[in-house]
């Protein structure tokens, strides 16, 4: 690769090339891998924008949440699907299926959450445990029809 491409590269990152002579090489290390996160940031950010299940994710901070750090896997994985609308509820996963609850409304997430009939079949707690709740008696009465 030549000098003038890897200039041109390191621009695009907002790097110069020109202070390497100038730093230590600890201080150019790190300064070139802020660099590389930030722009990698703008370019998620960037596909985000487009993507219809990371909508509510736009305004967050970059990385990793607080609240993951210590949680089991699994626990995370669960936590995941509620962000990115993943479970099997209503359009989410392309279903079209009526309120468990009150029989007449579209079984839309934002409905389920406030439906009267449906808190009193499913305890109104964290969000991603209400949904399991919600679709094991959903389950339920599919296997007692």
């Amino acid at each position: 690769m030549l000098y003038s491409e890897v200039r041109k590269g390191a621009l695009e990152y907002g790097i110069d090339v020109e202070m390497v002579d100038r730093m230590s090489k600890k201080k150019w290390k790190n300064m070139v891998k802020m660099k590389i996160e930030k722009k990698m940031e703008e370019i998620g950010r960037e596909k985000i924008r487009g993507m219809k299940k990371l909508k509510g994710m736009e305004g967050q901070k970059w990385g990793r949440q607080e609240y993951i750090n210590g949680m089991e896997v699994r626990k995370v994985s669960e936590v995941m699907k509620t962000k990115m609308e993943m479970w099997d509820i209503g359009s989410w996963m392309g279903g079209k299926r009526n309120c468990l609850g009150c029989g007449g409304e579209s079984e839309e997430m934002e409905h389920i959450w406030e439906c009267e009939e449906v808190a009193r079949i499913v305890e109104k707690k964290e969000k991603t445990k209400f949904i399991k709740e919600y679709i094991l008696q959903r389950e339920i009465v599919d296997r007692m029809k």
